[in-house]
């Protein structure tokens, strides 16, 4: 007989294997086109495998959502300790945030087409206060730092999340544009608002080395 954990264990793989195989049929089906069949197509099980674990289509779908941010936000997070710095923190946030998005696409899409669909009113608008709130704290830390006068950074946190959104889409629709180049482009336009007449820092590529 399998031990407790090992079943614990299995359940928990086989579950991951759910929300991967969503993450792709969404990529490249769209979320309306992702239905339970073919995600247990993808998988070679059958549907009542998948309902065992989730009680529904969107629940699955709402799963996989919150994977999908639960690992976007361990990579800032993780990029964010390794600045020397708040205004350093600021960049790294806008290039990690970017160079992520830009590394997992299929990823992008199950964000774009799950939120709308999988969230309340309410849900949804605590998640978007929630992302640039966090960003628009860093902002007060940053122009603290640099006794920058002036910065609206509630405008400027929404503007900059916002613009990542927007540079994100493009480079969906434009395979041409070099989205980690975009986000430096961005973190230096808001290094230069955060610090007005001091000489950008040092850039960094989206694995956090000094180019």
């Amino acid at each position: 007989m399998r031990s407790k954990d090992t079943v614990t264990f299995t359940r928990a793989a086989r579950r991951e294997q759910m929300i991967e195989a969503t993450i792709a049929t969404v990529a490249e089906r769209g979320l309306h086109g992702a239905s339970l069949a073919r995600i247990a197509e993808r998988m070679g099980i059958a549907k009542g495998g998948i309902l065992y674990h989730f009680s529904s289509r969107d629940d699955l779908v709402r799963a996989a959502l919150q994977d999908v941010y639960d690992r976007l936000t361990q990579h800032v997070v993780d990029r964010l300790s390794s600045a020397d710095s708040v205004r350093g923190a600021v960049r790294g946030y806008v290039v990690a945030l970017v160079g992520y998005l830009h590394d997992h696409r299929d990823e992008v899409r199950l964000i774009g087409e799950g939120f709308t669909t999988t969230q309340t009113p309410e849900s949804a608008d605590s998640r978007v206060r929630t992302r640039w709130g966090a960003l628009a704290d860093l902002l007060d830390a940053a122009v603290a730092e640099t006794a920058a006068t002036g910065v609206d950074t509630r405008v400027l946190a929404i503007t900059v999340s916002g613009g990542i959104d927007a540079l994100v889409a493009e480079a969906l629709r434009d395979p041409g544009l070099d989205l980690p180049e975009a986000g430096d482009r961005l973190a230096d336009m808001v290094d230069r608002i955060i610090a007005p007449g001091d000489p950008a820092g040092p850039r960094t590529d989206t694995e956090g080395e000094p180019r």
